[in-house]
């Protein structure tokens, strides 16, 4: 799935028909995928998709999809300011998980993790529930519907 010409203000596009055929693409991809999709990203990383002069690309996107939009902004500075691709910032992001899951596991409440990695409580919180529910949901136990929540 590309994100990036639907961004683009409508007089610049033209009608979503238009623009499927422009993209070669059903009207049904581009009204049911392309247009959800682009809501849950935040203004700033629509600008740095449509932006030329940037390195973040359609794949960057498409991975910080399942973020906050306030989470998606700071990602998306890294990455522009390192010059990371999507696969390396899925990579940091990966890394900084499993530190997190181990200091976890080594008994650490959410603040001492948070104070190790230079995060707040609510922040380690909700990346240990987000794992926690990505783990449950792959073997089945909880329905996609049900949300647990973790404490100190």
């Amino acid at each position: 799935m590309r994100f990036k010409t639907c961004w683009l203000p409508s007089l610049l596009i033209g009608t979503m028909k238009e623009l499927a055929e422009k993209e070669q693409l059903s009207y049904n991809t581009v009204t049911h995928d392309w247009i959800p999709a682009s809501k849950n990203l935040s203004e700033k990383i629509k600008q740095l998709v449509v932006t030329s002069a940037s390195n973040f690309t359609n794949n960057h996107a498409r991975f910080l999809l399942k973020y906050s939009h306030s989470v998606q902004d700071k990602l998306a500075e890294v990455s522009v300011k390192k010059g990371l691709t999507s696969r390396q910032l899925q990579e940091l992001k990966e890394k900084e998980k499993q530190e997190i899951i181990q200091l976890y596991l080594q008994c650490l409440t959410h603040e001492e993790i948070g104070n190790k990695i230079g995060k707040d409580k609510s922040s380690v919180s909700r990346l240990l529930q987000d794992f926690i529910d990505e783990e449950l949901q792959q073997i089945n136990l909880v329905p996609d519907s049900l949300h647990c929540r973790l404490h100190d």
